[in-house]
């Protein structure tokens, strides 16, 4: 039987002579998590306005070895109703990625935005129990365009920024 690595799965031998370019994860795990119910529902109805706030991402990537890193996505929401505060959520999710043969501007753009993109549904689920839990209406993040904000940060002088601020 021929041992030889298979391209991709589809049963094809791969090419020994091409490089082998890879980014996976390896592992994920919550980090942290705050949620600080500032003025809970006091009665069963309540509250009978939807929370309007201000989502805060912030993201960090390490190298953990010399094949592997490390990245790390803050999210932070404010929740008001009336204008009087509701509740905070702070969550730090975090992922090791393995990466092979990779330019660093590639490594770069996998880091923040492949990375992110993989952990944020896990982060979302998360953030939609607690706030169901506080007692609120259950709070489901939109997609974050992670591609858009590295886009628009490698637009600008100097080196990307890993902060971005939205509403829901």
């Amino acid at each position: 039987m021929d041992e030889s690595p298979t391209d991709a799965g589809n049963g094809a031998a791969a090419d020994p002579g091409l490089p082998r370019y890879g980014f996976r994860i390896i592992s994920q795990y919550l980090k942290d998590l705050s949620f600080e119910n500032i003025n809970p529902p006091a009665a069963e109805n309540e509250p009978e306005e939807t929370p309007h706030g201000v989502v805060q991402v912030d993201l960090k990537a390490s190298r953990y070895a010399d094949k592997s890193i490390d990245v790390i996505v803050h999210l932070r929401v404010e929740a008001t109703i009336k204008d009087d505060p509701a509740y905070v959520v702070e969550i730090e999710y975090g992922g090791r990625f393995t990466f092979e043969d990779l330019p660093p501007n590639i490594l770069e753009m996998l880091a923040l935005v492949e990375a992110p993109r993989l952990l944020f549904p896990f982060m979302r689920v998360i953030i939609a129990n607690i706030t169901r839990d506080g007692g609120y209406p259950t709070l489901i993040l939109n997609p974050i365009d992670f591609a858009g904000i590295y886009r628009a940060q490698r637009g600008q002088q100097g080196p990307p920024t890993e902060s971005m601020e939205g509403r829901f």
